[in-house]
């Protein structure tokens, strides 16, 4: 996208009050600025909710059948977001009142929504269903794709130190429980997967001296006695087990292991004078 752009046309622009001749808005564009100015003037006009501030400050004026005045500010060839920036900097420097909700380029640099805003746009967005193909296809554009290493340490780097609340923890748990579906999927999504030779050093190494808290172990015993309680997940769990105790009996290697071990023990009982016979002598 750089590349092409480095080849077009911007043009930084300001929208003015014709009330007061004051600045209220600075953008950038790398087509007509003129049909980006009507695209301000139809985005007033359609949208009905969840207005950006430019835009309610659109219809503001035009309540009184005024539009703003479009003058343009600098052009120049390649992205002119930088530019953009520059100007919108300037204009709040003298103290303009700018419905920019950002400080411009390509991203939301410099906007932070309240809390207010980010409760409605969440209240608007929750319960709302994707369509299953737009979710597959963008799965399918980053199945299979790894993170560089420089990420995976940023990353770490981020989440290192954080703690969730136990307010947090607790949502985590109603979500759980509220869908079924949940272990199976993550199941489903692990099975036949197998972590190489380094990935196993890792995560042994990771998790080397790392000992629980005694309130930890604590809530873990009295989460695993209390599901044992559960019919369903008690018989989910004895055939899991059987189920593993078959597939590593069939394994050669495996079994060869039990075995080895088997005899050990049987060894150590009978040298320590516990083996059969002991008491016969």
């Amino acid at each position: 996208m750089d590349a092409v752009l480095a080849n077009r046309i911007w043009t930084v622009y300001a929208l003015i009050d014709p009330r007061n001749s004051e600045i209220r808005y600075v953008g950038v564009t790398h087509g007509n600025p003129q049909v980006r100015f009507a695209r301000h003037l139809s985005s007033a006009k359609r949208q009905k909710r969840f207005r950006s501030y430019v835009l309610n400050w659109i219809v503001n004026l035009s309540t009184s059948g005024l539009i703003p005045t479009l003058i343009v500010l600098e052009t120049g060839f390649g992205q002119g977001w930088d530019v953009e920036q520059k100007w919108i900097a300037f204009y709040k420097e003298q103290g303009a009142r700018l419905t920019n909700i950002s400080m411009g380029g390509a991203g939301p640099l410099g906007c932070i929504r309240s809390a207010e805003t980010r409760k409605k746009l969440a209240d608007a967005n929750r319960g709302k269903k994707q369509n299953p193909e737009l979710v597959e296809r963008r799965i399918a554009k980053i199945r299979g794709q790894r993170h560089t290493a420089q990420a995976r340490t940023n990353m770490a780097a981020g989440a290192k130190g954080r703690k969730v609340s136990e307010e947090g923890v607790e949502k985590i748990r109603a979500r759980r429980r509220d869908n079924p579906d949940w272990n199976r999927k993550i199941s489903e999504s692990n099975r036949g997967l197998k972590r190489s030779e380094e990935t196993k050093k890792h995560v042994s190494q990771a998790h080397l001296g790392i000992r629980q808290s005694e309130s930890a172990r604590q809530k873990i015993s009295a989460g695993n006695k209390e599901s044992w309680y559960d019919p369903v997940i008690r018989e989910r769990r004895a055939a899991a087990i059987a189920d593993g105790n078959k597939r590593a009996w069939q394994d050669p290697e495996k079994r060869e292991k039990r075995l080895s071990a088997i005899r050990a023990a049987w060894v150590r009982k009978k040298e320590a004078g516990k083996g059969v016979g002991d008491n016969h002598a």
